[in-house]
């Protein structure tokens, strides 16, 4: 069972004099008691006779999502405001665009367990049990909450925060934390394009893409093999939350030329 609520945002210009954008944003909250069907992993339940128990955030819950992509034709060139000159220097100074997609993504929720099932049919291939809760600690560590967090150094978590349940029980635990969650996703792809027309039958447009223009750094953690990324972590194994990858691609630049004729 699962439930989506959102509200969604769109700021949408159509062309006009050389601009054009949508911004859109959505505010949102998934809940469900499993993440899918897959025998694997059986949705990361625990107790599958206690559906009210595994009711939570989904690991697809991105509370906030911002998302923009635009296109701008500078006012140079034949038929433009400025530099409306014709010949080569027509040619030179015509045909520039710029353009891109920007998108900026809360972080998914994370999920914490034990790693030592209490007992043989809790959590389907024995390795989602889920802890105890500890009242009282704080369950970010204390990098984390202080702001000097290094992903060389530090872990996200504190292990303190969860303790074992006793044999035969279930963990009182949650199955996603809303609270410790992921880290955001931010990118941008920036590109700079250049048509020209030659003469009455050909055409040629060259274009520069840079994809994470920022070259921003999106942490993943521990992951341990799972199709759906890095959502999990051994409470109790030394180092929850501990950042060993990196989720995303570092700066990339692409060139193309298309010649139509």
């Amino acid at each position: 069972m699962s439930s989506y609520h959102a509200l969604q945002v769109k700021l949408d210009k159509r062309f006009s004099q050389g601009l054009d954008f949508l911004v859109a944003y959505t505010l949102s909250k998934t809940l469900t008691d499993a993440e899918s069907q897959f025998s694997e992993f059986s949705g990361f339940t625990a107790d599958a006779y206690n559906r009210k128990a595994e009711k939570s955030y989904s690991i697809n819950d991105y509370p906030h999502n911002l998302v923009l992509s635009y296109s701008y034709e500078p006012p140079f060139g034949p038929g433009k405001k400025f530099a409306n000159v014709g010949g080569a220097a027509g040619k030179i100074v015509g045909g520039w665009k710029v353009a891109g997609i920007q998108q900026y993504q809360s972080g998914a929720p994370s999920m914490i367990f034990t790693g030592n099932p209490m007992w043989a049919l809790e959590g389907t291939n024995g390795f989602i049990a889920r802890p105890n809760v500890v009242a009282g600690l704080p369950q970010k560590s204390a990098a984390l909450l202080s702001g000097n967090f290094d992903p060389n150094r530090d872990t996200m978590f504190n292990p303190k925060a969860w303790k074992d349940p006793i044999p035969w029980t279930f963990g009182n635990g949650p199955r996603t934390y809303g609270n410790l969650r992921q880290f955001p996703y931010f990118n941008e792809d920036i590109s700079i394009i250049k048509g020209t027309l030659l003469n009455e039958r050909v055409r040629v447009d060259l274009r520069v893409d840079f994809l994470n223009v920022f070259n921003r750094t999106v942490f993943g953690l521990s992951t341990g093999g799972d199709q759906y990324g890095s959502v999990y972590a051994d409470a109790l194994a030394g180092g929850p939350g501990r950042i060993i990858s990196q989720s995303n691609y570092p700066r990339e630049i692409q060139f193309g030329l298309r010649i139509s004729y």
